[in-house]
């Protein structure tokens, strides 16, 4: 298999400044990629969440085109369950918050944490839409689901998934509790760059990133290694895997089902979670050891 990255290139700040012209851009793009006869058409990055209320000005392209959003859900989730692993904790025992549960990445994964964590913190500013997904969770679950449409109650989670569409960081170093363990999915980045220099009792690890052992990537994404992509092409690369792009796999499941197929394609084509990582670094043992020690002597508030 043979693919392309085509570039919009927009800061994330052009975009919000300027939506339509963003979108514009952004089909502009697409339409570029489908000269390339493309079985699927992946939106990385901000494009899916900028064309998430527009997507009626794709409908003349042919080729399958998804956001990307179901396998870095899974992602997400498996990076939940390995992390709190390296930090020595029972994810079934963890309070575990997702900012940005009201958007397409957050809210598939917080539908896939939701049986698996002690309890389930959803953040978001969309209240409505964040209430219909609590609602629905609640029903779904045993595990406690709290709603806040501010980050207080992030200060009670011991991992915090951020998936967000925001122009820049949002959690800040001073309102984290010591051994916290953070996955940005984030583009930009909802954590800051430089929060683990501040805060070395926290653990950063970049979100959503993938590793398949024979693939071979020419464009750097800022990643450790030239076989690690983020799970918004990863997804593009299992559509086509297994010609789920043809529309009749798709058509009446809904995101949950699709991200179960997914995961069980995943493995059978050789996918695993890419090694944790923050801004092209390795995370060392070191850090963990450190994160360890931070939460046995200053743990987490129960909630």
């Amino acid at each position: 298999m043979k693919g392309r990255v085509v570039f919009c290139p927009l800061t994330a700040e052009l975009m919000f400044k300027n939506l339509n012209k963003a979108r514009r851009r952004i089909v502009q793009s697409v339409r570029l990629g489908e000269k390339l006869g493309p079985k699927v058409i992946g939106l990385g990055a901000l494009s899916a969440s900028v064309m998430r209320t527009k997507w009626e000005a794709l409908d003349g392209i042919k080729a399958l085109i998804t956001s990307g959003s179901i396998y870095t859900s899974v992602l997400l989730r498996q990076a939940a369950e390995a992390l709190a692993r390296r930090a020595g904790l029972e994810l079934k025992e963890c309070t575990v918050a997702v900012v940005g549960a009201a958007g397409l990445v957050g809210s598939l994964t917080s539908k896939l944490l939701a049986d698996r964590v002690g309890k389930l913190i959803l953040v978001d500013r969309r209240v409505k839409v964040l209430n219909e997904l609590g609602e629905e969770l609640s029903k779904q679950v045993k595990a406690p689901v709290l709603l806040s449409k501010g980050l207080s109650l992030t200060q009670k989670a011991d991992v915090i998934v951020a998936a967000t569409n925001a122009i820049s960081a949002v959690l800040s170093p001073a309102e984290l509790p010591a051994g916290t363990l953070i996955i940005d999915d984030s583009r930009p980045t909802s954590t800051p760059l430089n929060l683990m220099e501040q805060r070395p009792d926290i653990v950063v690890v970049e979100g959503g990133v993938g590793y398949l052992s024979d693939m071979k990537c020419s464009f750097d994404f800022g990643l450790l290694h030239k076989n690690e992509v983020f799970g918004c092409l990863g997804e593009s690369i299992l559509l086509c895997w297994d010609s789920m792009y043809e529309h009749r796999h798709l058509e009446g499941k809904n995101d949950l089902e699709l991200a179960l197929e997914l995961e069980k394609l995943a493995l059978e084509v050789g996918f695993d979670l890419a090694e944790f990582q923050w801004q092209g670094r390795a995370i060392h043992s070191s850090q963990f050891d450190t994160v360890r020690a931070a939460r046995t002597q200053d743990p987490h508030p129960v909630v």
